[in-house]
């Protein structure tokens, strides 16, 4: 016993929490790819955030064999604010990318202003480039902006070819905010399903005037890459780009399904529409094409109490390999066990720097965007809050 009036001993301390993974990779056929966290360790007792990614990417080097034809519908802006330089460079864009199409793609052309109007049937390259060429010549800018009536008539024109082994993209190109009142939710929704039906959906921003969530949110919802192109001149590129990943598709339908720690949830997901299944997180990704990768960063928010282990973190991926002609599956080989820790100098001792600068790098983007988004609403002091988000936080 301690003699009268000498301080107790001091408890023992914790046992060290060991280093956990923050990696877990997987593979199959053209596929592969991590499932990772940003920080392998959280604080103890409270409520927590979590940063994840999942990353996937298809083989570069696959031997492609025969490439499959692609079916091309390109949804155009040609509202009032594409008039000048916007709708010349548009046009000598078109015209060059569909001079580079094969003998057996189709080619579609919608354009949308007020209203949507297809001045290109979907078919076949072959037999009418003088056709497309002056079609495309014909272009004129005018009118107001009606995002969803073209996604509707591209989607129609794409849906007569549905199962016939070609290779989907549906492209929109906007340089204006939306005049329709649907919103990106509502566009988001509209699109979706096209996305499961073997439809990539990208979409593109020209210029300074256009409405980013509504542009994202679609390409989200369908599957397909989203980019702000400075320039009109900048169009060629990007189809270029679109139509050599459509026909250079490697997998299709592909679908990511995350086990999560017990209590946590999505706050925010960037990359994919999360969709909650009993026991799991589904992250559906659609088509990858050869050299393409796919990116999703999870915002997880989740209980902690003391020191201990979480539970697992781990991910299954599906997908149709077109190469084999047949489904595949592939699985993280270890989950991820993010740990409970005391302190904040042992999180940060536990964080995958290369991850966590990506994840910092999506979140204040989305905070910029989101500024952005209320400036234009006039909610200034809303704005102002988004611009101090901006900077990367410490933890």
């Amino acid at each position: 016993n301690a003699p009268s009036g000498a301080l107790p001993p001091p408890p023992p301390a914790p046992p060290p929490v060991e280093a956990t993974a923050t990696r877990a990779p997987f593979a199959a056929g053209p596929l592969s790819g991590h499932l990772a966290l940003a920080e392998g360790a959280v604080l103890a007792h409270g409520e927590r955030t979590l940063l994840a990614e999942l990353q996937v990417a298809a083989d570069g080097d696959a031997p492609l064999g025969d490439a499959p034809p692609v079916a091309v519908v390109l949804v155009l802006d040609t509202s009032g604010s594409m008039a000048g330089e916007k709708i010349a460079q548009a046009r000598l864009a078109v015209q060059r990318v569909v001079g580079r199409m094969g003998e057996r793609d189709l080619f579609g052309l919608v354009t949308y202003a007020s209203e949507a109007r297809v001045v290109a049937p979907l078919g076949p390259v072959a037999g009418r480039r003088e056709e497309l060429r002056a079609r495309i010549l014909g272009l004129m800018p005018g009118g107001g902006t009606q995002i969803p009536s073209g996604l509707r008539a591209g989607q129609a024109l794409l849906g007569s070819v549905a199962g016939d082994g070609y290779a989907r993209r549906l492209v929109l190109v906007s340089d204006g905010i939306d005049g329709s009142g649907t919103g990106p939710a509502g566009a988001a929704a509209l699109v979706r399903p096209w996305a499961m039906e073997g439809v990539t959906v990208a979409a593109r921003g020209i210029g300074v005037d256009y409405q980013e969530a509504m542009l994202t949110s679609v390409a989200d919802a369908g599957r397909g890459a989203y980019a702000f192109l400075a320039t009109g001149g900048e169009l060629e590129g990007f189809l270029r780009a679109e139509l050599e990943a459509a026909s250079k598709t490697l997998a299709e339908g592909t679908v990511a399904e995350l086990q999560l720690p017990h209590g946590a949830r999505v706050v925010r997901a960037f990359g994919a529409e999360p969709e909650r299944t009993p026991g799991a997180l589904r992250l559906p990704l659609g088509a990858l094409a050869s050299g393409e990768t796919r990116r999703v960063t999870l915002e997880l928010s989740l209980p902690v109490g003391a020191p201990a282990v979480l539970g697992s973190l781990a991910a299954t991926l599906r997908f149709h390999d077109r190469l084999s002609g047949g489904p595949r599956v592939a699985s993280t080989a270890v989950p991820l066990h993010p740990q409970v820790v005391a302190t904040p100098d042992a999180v940060e001792a536990s964080r995958d720097v290369e991850v966590w600068a990506r994840a910092q790098a999506v979140l204040v983007d989305a905070a910029q965007a989101q500024a952005l988004e209320a400036w234009r609403r006039g909610e200034r002091a809303e704005a102002e809050a988004g611009r101090r988000r901006r900077e990367p936080t410490a933890s």
